[in-house]
């Protein structure tokens, strides 16, 4: 009874020395017992006692070693569970810890799958507005029913060129137009390359049975064409466009 009311309050070391007593008082009292029924004979009236006496002091003895024994292992235990539960508890706060992640990793990517989604759409409407523009950047305006006129505006470079040739034979197929007029009032410069790109495009016109007429021949753009050495001998030019037109209404028929 008070070792169970001290076990709380006795170390590892205090329990080993009350078990190695324990164990030495035990031996002793059967040693004595073994040695008081051999050697020394007794009358009943003392020898009954005593021998009660030793049986009872044993089996405190080995009651007391086997409770300390079962506090050791509860305490072993004890001490497993708390490490489970606390290596539970680290599991589970690495579980959150995975989980949140995931979903921050996930909504992550669906934000960015949403933002390339909304790239890829402004991008598509944004190469849409370039074509509307480029196409706006070289109309052709049909001025009877067998005469196109195309007025180029600002500076012209190799890729406007090339859309300039798509329109242009486009609209002379689609309308089958005899007469078609390049205006090239509004532009400032015409140098070698754009120049070639130009002759190259009113060969392609005449290819097509088209007559082609340059409208818009500036005294400083006529200069560069000629120093260009660019042949426009088979070209039937204009200075304005208002003569050009002209020249049509006159003539009755397309120029």
């Amino acid at each position: 009874m008070i070792l169970i009311v001290v076990q709380p309050y006795l170390s590892r070391k205090a329990l080993q020395i009350i078990s190695a007593a324990m164990v030495g008082l035990a031996i002793t009292l059967t040693s004595l017992g073994v040695y008081v029924q051999l050697y020394t004979p007794l009358p009943p009236t003392i020898r009954n006692p005593i021998l009660i006496a030793l049986v009872t002091l044993t089996t405190i003895v080995l009651l007391v070693l086997i409770w300390q024994n079962d506090q050791r292992i509860m305490t072993v235990l004890q001490q497993r569970e708390a490490s489970n539960r606390e290596l539970q508890a680290i599991r589970e706060r690495l579980e959150e810890e995975v989980a949140e992640r995931t979903r921050d990793l996930q909504q992550a990517l669906a934000q960015l799958e949403t933002q390339v989604a909304e790239q890829r759409q402004m991008r598509l409407a944004l190469e849409q507005q370039r074509e509307v523009i480029r196409s706006l950047s070289v109309p052709v305006l049909p001025v009877s029913h067998a005469t196109l006129v195309m007025p180029l505006v600002g500076a012209l470079d190799e890729q406007r060129m090339t859309m300039v040739k798509q329109q242009a034979l486009t609209a002379i197929q689609a309308m089958q137009a005899r007469t078609f007029i390049i205006d090239v009032t509004g532009v400032p410069v015409i140098d070698h390359t754009i120049a070639g790109e130009l002759v190259g495009i009113m060969r392609a016109i005449r290819l097509m049975g088209t007559k082609v007429v340059l409208a818009g021949i500036r005294p400083e753009v006529a200069e560069s064409l000629v120093a260009a050495q660019i042949d426009l001998d088979r070209v039937q030019s204009f200075a304005t466009l208002q003569d050009a037109l002209q020249r049509a209404i006159t003539d009755g028929q397309p120029i």
